[in-house]
C-alpha cells in the first residue's frame, strides 16, 4: 500500500529557523512524535491519506463539501495577506 502523510505545521527546529511560529495558530500544531504516530497508524489501517488531528480532517471534509471556486477564492485571500 501507498500512505501519504500530510504533516500540516509540526513543531521542529525547521519551523524555528524559518520563523513560522509567529504567524500559525496554535491550535494548527502537531508535535512530531505526535505527527509520526498518526502516519504510522494510518500506514497500519492501510489509508492512502493521513492528516494528523482533528482540525486537519475537519478542514479536509469543509473543503471537499464547498464548490471550488469558493475554496480557491478563500485560499487566494489568504495568501495575498502573507
Amino acid at each position: 500500500t501507498v500512505t501519504t502523510l500530510c504533516p500540516g505545521f509540526t513543531r521542529t527546529e525547521f519551523q524555528d529557523v524559518a520563523g513560522v511560529k509567529e504567524r500559525v495558530p496554535g491550535i494548527l500544531w502537531t508535535g512530531a512524535e505526535e505527527c509520526a504516530r498518526y502516519g504510522l497508524d494510518g500506514l497500519d489501517r492501510g489509508r492512502v491519506l493521513v492528516l494528523p488531528g482533528g482540525v486537519y480532517r475537519v478542514q479536509e471534509t469543509a473543503v471537499a463539501l464547498l464548490p471550488k471556486t469558493v475554496v480557491r477564492r478563500a485560499l487566494g485571500l489568504r495568501f495575498r495577506r502573507s
